[in-house]
């Protein structure tokens, strides 16, 4: 929430507030106090959400990349030498893409 956007709801909460040519200014402002509050927490719960988000997709990543060595790490140290190093090169690869 931008100040122009803070000062437009202002001035409706003034206009709404006044009555017979007075404002109650407090009013007003324990509104407008309220309304920011609620915008705060909702641009912050979005963007945390977009964090989790952003947190689980390179863990994910992370776990695939160590998933992939482990098995080229297994095809290494196979006793049978039927192509071990190709199949582990193969493998890590597949990362590469």
């Amino acid at each position: 929430m931008t100040r122009d956007d803070i000062a437009a709801i202002w001035q409706k909460l003034v206009l709404k507030h006044t009555k017979g040519g007075a404002c109650n200014f407090q009013f007003a402002a324990d509104e407008l106090a309220a309304l920011v509050a609620a915008a705060e927490r909702e641009a912050w719960a979005a963007k945390l959400q977009s964090l989790r988000a952003q947190a689980y997709f390179d863990g994910h990543k992370a776990g695939k990349r160590a998933e992939r060595e482990a098995c080229a790490k297994v095809c290494e140290d196979m006793k049978e030498d039927y192509g071990k190093h190709a199949y582990a090169f193969a493998i890590r690869a597949r990362g590469q893409t």
